[in-house]
């Protein structure tokens, strides 16, 4: 074939796809973003659509790690020898402690935006919070989330998973069922109510592969944020609307109609076509 004909079956097919994704959108509006959210009752403004935040359920949790997402550092690095092994170094304006200095002089602090991002979990996604960590020293941990004030943000201390002799899949199965157990009277939590947050992507891409539906938010090296659980919930968004978009133009659109992918016989008869110059 020419490459004249190339181009002519190239562009036919690339104009199908474009013309089956505007019917997509014109008869699936639930699939659009519904605009920019309103101010809610957080100190921060939500930028993420109804859509983005509706993605993970009316009734779901958001799972946090803990070294590197919700502090700066790792729990198991700092010294940690009898009572009062952690000093409270620095605190914020309103009291609260942002940084520790263990017994050798190292510091750990919480990220900056972390209980801003606790908080948007609750009161802005409507989320139970809940914690999976495979932290060594699951004492040092709790200790770390009541100096740095961040229990208050937890639902419930059984939603705090702790302990390297778990996998993260393990972490997560074991914050299901407990959820599951305290609401008997739903049908139980499925993993697209879910979100996972944590810094690595080697931890979220085969949570995302073993749990299907589950929503991931990577967080960067200046720590976890309300950005950090938008991105995730967008990224979700995308992803579905993506999957019903393929659906529904591989089943040929509503009714049977529209573009589906062109048969080989279809294929071979545009090449006759292009080639004989008809």
């Amino acid at each position: 074939m020419t490459d004249k004909g190339d181009n002519q079956v190239l562009g036919t097919l690339e104009q199908k796809l474009v013309a089956a994704a505007a019917t997509v959108e014109r008869q699936c509006p639930e699939l659009e973003s519904i605009g920019a959210a309103q101010a809610e009752p957080v100190s921060v403004r939500s930028s993420a659509s109804a859509a983005d935040r509706d993605c993970c359920g009316s009734d779901g949790v958001v799972i946090f790690d803990l070294d590197s997402t919700l502090w700066n550092g790792n729990a198991t690095s700092l010294q940690w020898k009898g009572a009062g092994a952690l000093t409270p170094q620095t605190r914020n304006a309103a009291g609260a402690v942002t940084e520790v200095v263990d017994q050798r002089g190292r510091t750990l602090s919480v990220f900056p935006a972390t209980v801003a991002a606790l908080r948007h979990a609750r009161e802005v996604m409507k989320r139970t919070v809940a914690v999976a960590s495979h932290a060594h020293a699951e004492s040092r941990a709790l200790e770390l989330l009541r100096l740095f004030g961040l229990m208050q943000y937890i639902d419930h201390p059984s939603l705090i998973v702790l302990g390297p002799a778990a996998t993260k899949v393990g972490h997560l199965e074991t914050i299901k069922a407990r959820w599951d157990a305290a609401h008997p009277e739903r049908p139980g939590l499925k993993w697209a109510d879910v979100m996972m947050v944590d810094d690595r992507w080697g931890i979220l891409r085969p949570l995302e592969k073993k749990f299907p539906g589950l929503v991931v938010a990577k967080v960067p090296k200046e720590g976890c944020s309300v950005a950090t659980l938008e991105s995730g919930l967008r990224g979700a968004h995308q992803t579905k609307k993506q999957q019903s978009f393929m659906t529904h133009f591989l089943a040929g659109g509503k009714g049977g109609k529209g573009g589906g992918t062109p048969s080989s016989h279809e294929a071979k008869k545009r090449r006759v076509v292009v080639e004989s110059g008809t």
